[in-house]
């Protein structure tokens, strides 16, 4: 790629100098705010600096080509560009925890040279042996930091391959807690002093959704029976078939809504809501932990447990692996187990 240093003309007689390049088949112009006067002693040392940043620039577009790592970009600090990332993030965000432990365990600063394969096994102890942090949150803010560490490499911060090779911290048994039908039925005639809560995590457990997801949904969604819509966590686009009992739960909004209408208003904490479906969790008689996400493990496990194929609940959940919804296939397993245990013992005479 050609790189050329350009003059333009201004009013007041100075040239501004600007680079002059194609890429990807486009023409781009960067001014450099930096000027030409006639007469002025600083014209070559202006003249030099011009020069180095063309140079700057044809050096990173090979680096690019060549996907490699950018000598310059090496020597940036990881906590900062960690820092500017995160200001596109919720404050609940996994990113949030991650970020936490990686500045508990680094220190003041860190720089993108200094992450090697040595600094992902010390940084893997440190969150399995002495963050404190039980198997699962080890392994998530892992690879919280690792999808950061992915953007960088897109950049040419780092090396693509060395985040890749990075092993994850050993994931813990997981356990999904979930609702079963009579219990889903005490909650709907059970009233909740914020209905709108109430509404939100019933059709949750009937379609899947996330919070983040159901916090976005608009009435546009909506069409011909299913939702339509691109999931947040994974910017995948994704379509669910609506059951009777989820269009049950639209229609008893009783209202019209317009496109651009979010269907749930829900409060913007979190905590709120968890407060809100304990109280209703116990006015219901239901003793369980109430979470929101708790209606995304009912609606899995209800597939299931209906004869939904595995491979069919997956698509519904937007899993981009089918060993994350095995988890609830483990569920299923140990559900039909109880019920032979609980099947009567009757003496069978030789």
């Amino acid at each position: 790629m050609k790189i050329r240093i350009r003059k333009k003309k201004l009013k007041d007689k100075r040239e501004s100098l600007y680079l002059d390049y194609y890429k990807d088949g486009e023409r781009y112009y960067e001014f450099l705010k930096l000027y030409i006067e006639r007469g002025n002693p600083n014209n070559k040392e202006t003249m030099r600096l011009a020069e180095k940043i063309k140079a700057e620039r044809m050096l990173e577009t090979d680096f690019s080509r060549f996907n490699k790592t950018n000598p310059h970009k090496k020597n940036q600090s990881f906590i900062e560009y960690y820092e500017k990332f995160l200001s596109t993030k919720e404050k609940w965000s996994n990113y949030h925890g991650a970020f936490k432990h990686l500045k508990n365990f680094v220190g003041k600063d860190l720089k993108f040279k200094q992450i090697n394969e040595a600094w992902f096994k010390k940084f893997s102890d440190y969150l399995t042996k002495e963050a404190g942090l039980k198997p699962n949150s080890s392994f998530i803010y892992f690879r919280k930091i690792k999808e950061v560490l992915y953007k960088a490499s897109a950049e040419d911060y780092i090396d693509k391959r060395l985040v890749k090779d990075a092993k994850n911290p050993k994931r813990g048994q997981t356990k999904r807690g979930y609702l079963e039908l009579d219990e889903l039925q005490k909650l709907i005639e059970t009233e909740s002093d914020r209905p709108e809560i109430k509404s939100a995590f019933l059709f949750s457990c009937f379609t899947g959704l996330r919070q983040s997801d159901i916090r976005n949904l608009k009435w546009k969604n909506i069409s011909d029976n299913s939702i339509n819509f691109t999931q947040q966590k994974t910017n995948d686009s994704i379509k669910i078939p609506l059951s009777k009992t989820a269009l049950n739960i639209l229609n008893s909004k009783n209202v019209f809504g317009f496109p651009e209408t979010k269907i749930f208003n829900l409060p913007k904490d979190r905590a709120t809501i968890n407060r809100t479906l304990t109280r209703w969790f116990k006015k219901a008689g239901i003793d369980k932990k109430a979470f929101y996400h708790l209606s995304r493990h009912t609606f899995a496990t209800l597939n299931l447990t209906f004869g939904n194929e595995i491979y069919t609940v997956s698509k519904l959940l937007g899993h981009k692996s089918l060993k994350t919804t095995e988890i609830y296939a483990n569920i299923i397993d140990e559900k039909k187990k109880q019920a032979i245990d609980n099947l009567p013992v009757l003496e069978v005479s030789k």
